[in-house]
């Protein structure tokens, strides 16, 4: 097992790309050859069920500053995202998907960021034109709920591609929630960082491992992870809906004694469903968070590894 020190890692989490690993080592060492630089390759095998594995051996026969993680089974992104930081030995780490649409050339300018002095060097996409109508505007949609509800700043296009310094590594290594929205998290440290436009690559092989269920997801607990606002904004909700069901009753007294009670049936199923809806939510808001919390009382890991050719980060390499 690798215990030396390089001053890059890159971290890349794999599920069923071996079509594309090959040329993803390729591009990553053109990009990172001319710099001179020492650096590590942590590819975290996400629970695949192709040959990605297999792939991973093939390249690493080829390449001695590549190293593999094999997780026993799928455990999600960010998570395996959270097992290559746990690994990696770097002065600075940098995290991005595998499917080379972050693009490999754009390493050589986080690093350069970094050695300006950021603490974290983020990536915004600045061409979404092959992408659906529908991810555009719900992506957009996102971040400004996400930005309103919790107080961060998140801007729209934003990637799990970038660069975070050593310091930052640490502190999230130390961090214990059960589900990791890393783009909240390293805005929310409110460290030094910039950001870098990029264009979106095209994907070389394969399918786009997520679904609309799993944005959906994501989103949901990216927006609760770090704010309680839409607890109170379901209780300001009742209160505005309380007012306003009262409103109505002058209309029901008028009913009652002057008019026919058979007529408002409608109305009150109308109001009944629209109640029962609104309680329903709220019900659902509070069942997130008592879901967050019950999770996060079990305190289970949030990957297991089946085998590995890299030693864990110790404490003796944590530095500040």
């Amino acid at each position: 097992m690798s215990t030396q020190a390089h001053q890059v890692s890159i971290v890349i989490p794999l599920y069923n790309e071996a079509l594309i690993i090959r040329s993803l080592v390729d591009r990553i060492e053109g990009a990172m050859k001319p710099l001179g630089i020492s650096y590590e390759l942590i590819l975290v095998n996400d629970g695949s069920t192709d040959a990605t594995e297999q792939a991973i051996t093939e390249c690493r026969a080829e390449h001695p500053n590549i190293f593999y993680i094999n997780l026993s089974r799928n455990f999600g992104h960010h998570n395996a995202i959270r097992a290559g930081l746990d690994y990696a030995h770097g002065e600075c780490v940098i995290m991005m998907d595998g499917d080379l649409e972050h693009p490999p050339e754009l390493l050589p300018a986080l690093i350069r960021e970094w050695q300006n002095g950021f603490y974290i060097v983020n990536t915004k996409r600045i061409d979404t034109s092959h992408q659906s109508y529908f991810k555009k505007k719900s992506s957009t949609l996102f971040y400004k709920i996400l930005n309103a509800l919790s107080g961060l700043h998140i801007e729209d296009g934003s990637a799990d591609f970038r660069l975070i310094d050593r310091k930052i590594v640490n502190i999230i290594r130390k961090l214990n929630e059960p589900d990791l929205f890393m783009r909240g998290i390293v805005h929310w440290l409110g460290f030094k960082e910039t950001s870098l436009e990029y264009v979106r690559g095209e994907r070389y092989a394969g399918s786009t491992k997520y679904t609309k269920k799993k944005m959906l997801r994501l989103a949901i607990y990216g927006i609760t992870a770090f704010s309680t606002k839409p607890l109170y904004l379901s209780v300001y909700m009742g209160l505005f809906f309380i007012f306003l069901s009262s409103l109505l009753v002058p209309y029901v007294l008028w009913s009652y004694f002057f008019g026919s009670v058979e007529k408002g049936w409608s109305s009150m199923m109308l109001v009944i469903g629209f109640f029962g809806g609104l309680q329903l939510m709220n019900i659902g808001i509070i069942g997130v968070y008592l879901g967050n919390v019950f999770k996060q009382s079990k305190q289970r890991p949030h990957y297991f590894i089946e085998s590995s050719n890299i030693q864990s980060a110790n404490d003796d390499l944590i530095n500040n």
